[in-house]
């Protein structure tokens, strides 16, 4: 397993914030390290490789920030690594979000990292 930390910018908050992920390699959890790496830029190719938290170091993509509720309290999480590839959808972080409803708006925008 891999613990990210990562420095999401943020419309309106000077800085950003921090959001904490896994990477857990797993048979069924591949599929997030892989989306991972490809919203960083990485050209996956077929057959076994390597892939190490070193590798995580200084990397910048994008991401879809969603709010998670436990025991009554929130929090941010990594809702899914987005292809920078793929065409952006209509909730792009482009749309203006004034900075009082921000904390709304972060479940449902696409972030970079």
């Amino acid at each position: 397993m891999i613990e990210l930390q990562l420095q999401v910018d943020v419309p309106g908050k000077n800085g950003g914030i921090k959001v904490w992920d896994r990477l857990v390699f797993a048979k069924d959890s591949t599929w997030k390290v892989d989306d991972f790496r490809r919203s960083t830029g990485e050209k996956l190719v077929e057959g076994p490789g390597s892939f190490e938290a070193e590798d995580c170091v200084d990397r910048f993509g994008r991401l879809r920030l969603t709010v998670e509720e436990y025991e009554g309290r929130s929090r941010n999480r990594v809702g899914q690594y987005l292809d920078p590839n793929a065409e952006k959808t209509a909730e792009s972080p482009s749309k203006k979000v004034d900075p009082p409803s921000l904390l709304e708006q972060l479940g449902d925008d696409e972030m970079p990292m």
